[in-house]
């Protein structure tokens, strides 16, 4: 069991570090990130800050324009409150136009699924060292619950006569009896908590 966790976690990490294709959004990966320029500032309430340009460079990873080298450059802050530092190997979402000088790059946003993956990792880790067979139990009663919220979500976009208070009861009513049957399982002790837990709810 612990081989096919393993086996699960590293080819996860594997393919979020490499499913660049499944995006429609352009993706460039820096391969260098050169200092252009720094000039000391100060807000209105006079704290004091640095602002750093610097000229970006990188590879777009998909889409139309695979392969093809962008240069941009990147304001920051020292503090970066609202702003981030590019670094070697950063994986950014951005816009992508042709024009006269070339093709040009426009930051978006950074490429994030990577970390969330590796922090949901971490959490299984935590949950399956801490709980053993009852953490497993959780973990699977998580991911039910989560696929069954999914489910719930999708029937009420795609079909405009569902109820959203139907679907939030049936779900509530779900949930409640599964999380407490995988984690306390089949007993009277179990039922009796569902009872009340649904009559606390209703009320």
């Amino acid at each position: 069991r612990l081989f096919i966790i393993l086996l699960m976690a590293i080819a996860s990490l594997y393919f979020v570090h490499h499913n660049h294709s499944f995006y429609k959004t352009p993706i460039v990966k820096v391969t260098d990130v050169e200092r252009i320029d720094e000039e000391k500032v100060r807000d209105e309430h006079r704290n004091e800050d640095q602002r750093l340009t610097d000229r970006v460079t990188g590879v777009v990873m998909n889409g139309t324009y695979k392969g093809e080298v962008v240069i941009f450059e990147n304001e920051h802050s020292i503090s970066q409150a609202f702003d981030y530092e590019m670094r070697e190997g950063l994986q950014l979402l951005v816009t992508l136009e042709e024009k006269e000088a070339g093709l040009q790059s426009t930051f978006m946003t950074i490429k994030r699924d990577q970390y969330i993956v590796w922090m949901a990792w971490a959490f299984v880790a935590v949950l399956l060292l801490v709980g053993g067979k009852r953490g497993a139990l959780a973990l699977i009663s998580f991911t039910v619950n989560a696929l069954l919220l999914y489910v719930g979500l999708e029937l009420f976009i795609r079909f405009d006569q569902v109820s959203l208070l139907a679907i939030a009861s049936l779900l509530a009513v779900l949930f409640t009896v599964i999380s407490l049957l995988f984690v306390s399982g089949f007993q009277r002790k179990t039922y009796a908590a569902i009872v009340t837990t649904l009559i606390g709810t209703t009320i």
